[in-house]
């Protein structure tokens, strides 16, 4: 097989065959490791991962990209609640939300409103919480406003109909789950990777947002990508489908192109 070399030499490399080569898995060090050779057809990544001997492998780049953005929202999002609060962004006319006397009963209890704010979702009431209850008279509905939402899915809560649909699926998910119980005293972020245990608190309909702003944002099928930016996009998995498609096992040279530059993903905005 022939493999083309960074500067447009040709590379010889012989495929060994591998009826299990699709059941590898990689580990990070096999990613840090892994080397690049190109784009193909504007879809996937050509790299050689060493696992223990180089495997030729195609790399999902719209899954890949789509993967490394979500951990980082999601991180920055758990960090955020870890600390105490999540960045909340505050609109500039509260979004005005019809909802039913049951919602606001939940909204007045089980701290569901102290967990809806840690998450970085205001609202406010018009009457005191203290006052909703079941036996409250009145309307069937309660106006509230939304007066700020979670930073990282700002864009994706831009009408009233979405705030609606994002606030009242937040109440029903807290409601129907044990988020509501989660620890009131923030805890100590010793390490990088401590943001991982906020993952359980995280609402669902939190996380579907998060999820959804990194497949928008994220890079496309038929994307072309020169050399550098084939060299920062990750291998990892997402969405029940494998980013990385391990193609054969290679004999020939260990000499390989130049090392992935992980850490420069990090850095792009």
């Amino acid at each position: 097989m022939h493999i083309p070399k960074l500067g447009g030499d040709i590379r010889t490399l012989n495929l060994s065959p591998s009826p299990n080569v699709v059941s590898d898995t990689f580990s990070a060090m096999d990613l840090t490791n892994s080397r690049i050779i190109g784009q193909v057809d504007n879809k996937f990544i050509a790299c050689l991962l060493q696992n223990p001997k180089p495997i030729l492998a195609l790399v999902d780049q719209h899954a890949a990209d789509e993967r490394v953005r979500v951990e980082r929202y999601l991180k920055k999002l758990c960090t955020e609640f870890l600390q105490g609060e999540v960045e909340a962004f505050r609109l500039d006319k509260p979004g005005r939300v019809l909802l039913t006397r049951r919602e606001c009963d939940i909204l007045a209890t089980n701290g569901v409103s102290n967990t809806l704010e840690r998450w970085g979702l205001w609202v406010e009431l018009e009457i005191p919480l203290s006052q909703v209850s079941p036996s409250a008279e009145g309307a069937g509905f309660v106006q509230v406003n939304v007066a700020g939402v979670p930073d990282a899915v700002a864009s994706k809560l831009t009408t009233e109909r979405e705030l609606e649909s994002f606030l009242k699926a937040m109440i029903a998910n807290i409601e129907s789950s044990e988020v509501a119980s989660l620890p009131i005293t923030p805890l100590a972020v010793q390490d990088q990777n401590n943001w991982v245990k906020a993952l359980r608190y995280c609402p669902a309909p939190l996380l579907e947002l998060v999820n959804s702003k990194a497949c928008r944002g994220a890079i496309m099928f038929n994307d072309p990508l020169d050399q550098g930016q084939s060299q920062i996009m990750p291998s990892l998995m997402l969405d029940r489908r494998p980013s990385v498609a391990p193609l054969a096992k290679l004999a020939g040279p260990d000499s390989m192109l130049s090392a992935v530059d992980w850490r420069a993903f990090d850095e792009e905005d």
